[in-house]
């Protein structure tokens, strides 16, 4: 999305993206170490609902497969990729792309959605690139690990949503 006309600025507490206001005056940032720190912004994102049921009616949902240890294992979690922002069938991830880029000075251009069916769906522990989700945005995760745990309690569908910046993952 462009954002060349915005007068907004990295860091400033509200964004102003097309008719959208992204309100980042309640941010709450945890430094974990130098480089690292977490960010918790309550009510970021007002229409949470409408974009938890456009992700789950898109296309493309995918279970994949992959090699752990010493065999391929599926994914216990469907997932959703997208490169290129502009290919993203729900316009509020491009509009929340455009103002977390706003925001962070990042240039947010892709993203990957993932799929918790249930309480059994999960992701072990790990560490990757920067993401952001609906209250919460971990910049960067790679020098922190992270999962999404199994529940022994039966829960509904749960999802993560995560930018990405070409940017970020070619620096040292």
């Amino acid at each position: 999305m462009d954002v060349s006309g915005s007068d907004q600025r990295p860091g400033r507490p509200v964004a102003t993206i097309g008719r959208m206001t992204f309100d980042f005056s309640a941010a709450l940032r945890i430094d974990l170490d130098a480089t690292s720190w977490v960010e918790h912004i309550p009510g970021w994102l007002s229409a949470g609902d409408q974009l938890l049921a456009d992700l789950l009616a898109a296309d493309g949902w995918e279970q994949r497969s992959r090699w752990m240890v010493n065999r391929t294992v599926l994914e216990p979690r469907l997932t959703v990729e997208f490169p290129d922002i502009a290919d993203a069938p729900v316009p509020l991830l491009r509009t929340a792309a455009a103002a977390l880029s706003v925001h962070y000075g990042v240039p947010y251009d892709g993203l990957w959605v993932n799929r918790y069916r249930d309480n059994s769906d999960s992701t072990g522990w790990h560490g990757d690139w920067p993401t952001c989700k609906r209250e919460l945005c971990v910049v960067p995760v790679r020098d922190w690990v992270h999962s999404v745990p199994k529940q022994k309690t039966p829960a509904g569908v749960r999802v993560s949503v995560n930018f990405s910046s070409r940017a970020q993952a070619v620096r040292s």
